[in-house]
């Protein structure tokens, strides 16, 4: 390779080539992609203005009162939805306003309640005897709001997982119904082997009663039924929900939640079974009032809040710390910059195509400023002066290689630089023999400490070999 600029220009352009080929390496980019990103900048917007992101989501209530289903699991229960509105509180990116509404059905039946309540002291309403049990059906909507907590600054704004927690209030309507009649007004029965029949088992027909399904029709309404003389059922309550999740970022705009909240009210009748219906058939009540769990996933969209980073287009801008020398040399001074130059080292004046290589305008593998006789026709054997070898010189050992067109020719480098691989993993710490080039001990090599070490190397100031370098090389680009 020529000399040109003086050997510190030599050991920019050495090191740049280095630079160069580690780049490729590890992320497949071609040059172009390189360049663009060197003319393009990723800036963070301080205190970006935020406006509320909205959220839709479904999930599984499962009612945690006196009347449950057999199973416990979370996520056994009925469906609802969940709309959410949320917006930050001040300029903390810790703590969020959230604002929801949640939909959805709770339902329970408990067989051993429901073979007492339908075999002791029965109700009457209009003279007539009821036949009481234990299967309820509730819907509810619930206005809640909410403070919510996550934990960024111990993770980092840029994780993909967030967790949280949050604490709030708010109100639940609700309209308790029980399924005590099927379609034609006849008492569904409980009895003592486990079926559900329409003949109480003490009846003198009950032989000829079949067991029978639970029609899940809630047709009676627990408030103006009134059978165990509740003083009221109002339809509205207070309702404190505590939830915990985490948000999956899918971009700075979009997130989902995880999320699982436990929503405790101040009734006791959302399953119309409250200390009074325990007490008047020999159960132990609850402590607690009603409640229930609530597990979903839901979808947050962050439409019209300002973008946390913007891209700057670089391309009349002072990049720091950025030599244009080398990035623009042209040691051969044939138009073409080095990086682009697939022949660094064209003669003065010569004229070159798009690539920095001498026309060969007959293809002989002998540019035209050295080709002697031009014209050679294609496929035929020239010596090294481009003229077409004689009979005698086509025999070996005087035979040369029949020539080829550079498009079709493919260049296997050898230089040494294609014979190091160095592997270090991400955010490795210095290596011993490196803790000389961090000069200021920050922890961290720097472009500017490799460039003074090459230097140094070069004008012997320093013990490094030829490896030591190739190492130090592959160790700036994964630390």
């Amino acid at each position: 390779m020529a000399y040109l600029g003086g050997k510190r220009l030599f050991q920019k352009i050495l090191f740049l080539s280095l630079f160069l080929f580690t780049v490729a390496k590890l992320h497949a980019q071609d040059v172009e992609d390189f360049y663009a990103r060197m003319l393009e900048q990723e800036v963070e917007v301080v205190n970006p203005v935020k406006y509320p992101v909205v959220g839709f989501g479904a999930g599984i209530i499962n009612f945690l009162g006196d009347v449950r289903y057999g199973a416990d699991s979370p996520l056994l229960g009925s469906w609802a939805a969940k709309m959410n509105v949320s917006t930050l509180l001040g300029k903390s990116k810790q703590i969020k306003l959230n604002v929801s509404v949640l939909y959805g059905t709770l339902e329970g039946q408990d067989y051993a309640k429901s073979l007492r309540m339908n075999t002791l002291q029965l109700p009457k309403i209009d003279n007539k005897l009821w036949y009481p049990n234990s299967s309820f059906q509730t819907e509810i909507i619930e206005i809640a709001t909410s403070v919510e907590y996550n934990f960024w600054q111990f993770l980092g704004t840029r994780k993909m997982v967030r967790p949280y927690v949050s604490l709030g209030a708010g109100i639940l309507l609700f309209t308790p119904k029980n399924n005590y009649k099927d379609a034609q007004g006849n008492f569904y029965h409980f009895w003592n082997d486990g079926t559900v029949r329409l003949l109480p088992q003490n009846d003198p027909l009950a032989h000829t009663a079949l067991p029978v399904r639970m029609d899940n029709v809630f047709e009676t309404d627990l408030k103006h039924s009134n059978l165990f003389e509740f003083k009221s059922v109002p339809p509205v309550t207070a309702v404190f929900p505590a939830e915990f999740g985490v948000d999956i970022y899918l971009s700075d705009r979009v997130y989902c939640r995880v999320n699982t909240s436990l929503h405790y009210s101040l009734t006791d009748l959302l399953d119309g079974f409250n200390a009074d219906v325990a007490k008047r058939y020999n159960y132990k009540a609850s402590k607690f009032h009603d409640m229930f769990l609530y597990t979903g996933l839901s979808l947050h969209l962050d439409l019209f809040s300002q973008a946390e980073s913007f891209i700057v287009d670089r391309v009349f801008a002072d990049i720091e710390d950025f030599d244009y020398e080398v990035f623009f040399a042209d040691q051969d001074n044939d138009g073409v910059f080095d990086q682009l130059d697939e022949c660094p080292d064209t003669p003065p004046n010569t004229p070159v195509d798009s690539v920095g290589c001498p026309f060969d305008n007959d293809a002989d593998g002998v540019w035209d400023v050295r080709d002697k006789e031009p014209s050679t026709s294609y496929n035929t054997p020239v010596d090294d002066d481009g003229v077409e070898l004689s009979d005698a010189g086509r025999t070996l050992p005087h035979l040369s290689l029949p020539p080829v067109l550079r498009s079709k020719m493919k260049i296997i480098p050898i230089a040494p630089i294609w014979e190091y691989a160095f592997a270090f993993e991400k955010g490795a710490s210095i290596p011993d023999k490196f803790r000389t080039v961090d000069a200021d001990g920050d922890g961290y090599i720097s472009f500017d400490e490799v460039i003074r070490t090459v230097d140094d190397y070069f004008t012997g100031n320093n013990s490094f070999t030829p490896d030591d370098i190739y190492e130090l090389n592959a160790f700036f680009f994964a630390q």
